[in-house]
């Protein structure tokens, strides 16, 4: 990467996490191919857009991101969680979609961001029973939080929260999942 950027292929847009940008000088010698540069759908870009302010917003936590796959797993199995506990998909854990933050207190939290566009209710649900099964290796352990970017949301997820098919899936724990409202504004597309 480092030689890439040197040579004007790439530019480095933020520090920690590394992340670049490919320049036009690239766009040039590949040709008209506009794959990286294809319009996506306006609920998707609002989706990311929050998930970003949740990460604006969380780095002033005291807990530590964790964002590779095989770390989140082994993050599960030093706390004593099974890998058959974990969401899979193709017979592997699947945790690529979700963020998981360690608060340092002998605990993880998973987070989804909301998706405005998606039925509150049914994501929860969705949410919950996913990880239904680690909930249950793990206890008190785990907790799992739902990022949202508004009042209104908010005031959704937690009656989501309360109602007794999402309920059934907490096994045990005091709380279905918490729901957190992003501060940083999500910009409008």
């Amino acid at each position: 990467l480092n030689g890439l950027e040197q040579t004007g292929f790439l530019r480095r847009v933020a520090v920690y996490p590394a992340v670049y940008q490919i320049t036009k000088s690239v766009v040039r010698l590949v040709g008209p191919d506009m794959s990286a540069r294809r319009p996506h759908r306006v609920p998707s870009v609002r989706w990311r857009l929050a998930a970003v302010s949740f990460s604006l917003d969380a780095k002033q936590w005291p807990a530590e991101f964790i964002f590779l796959h095989e770390k989140k797993v082994a993050a599960f199995e030093e706390l004593g969680c099974p890998r058959q506990s974990l969401p899979h998909r193709g017979g592997q854990p699947y945790l690529w979609e979700d963020l998981l933050v360690d608060p340092h207190d002998g605990g993880l939290c998973l987070t989804i961001v909301d998706r405005p566009h998606w039925n509150p209710f049914r994501q929860l649900r969705a949410f919950v029973r996913r990880y239904s099964a680690a909930r249950s290796s793990l206890a008190e352990k785990l907790s799992l939080t739902v990022a949202v970017g508004s009042n209104a949301r908010r005031r959704l997820y937690e009656r989501a929260a309360k109602h007794p098919k999402v309920l059934a899936h907490a096994k045990g724990a005091h709380e279905a999942a918490t729901v957190y409202q992003v501060f940083t504004p999500i910009p409008q597309v």
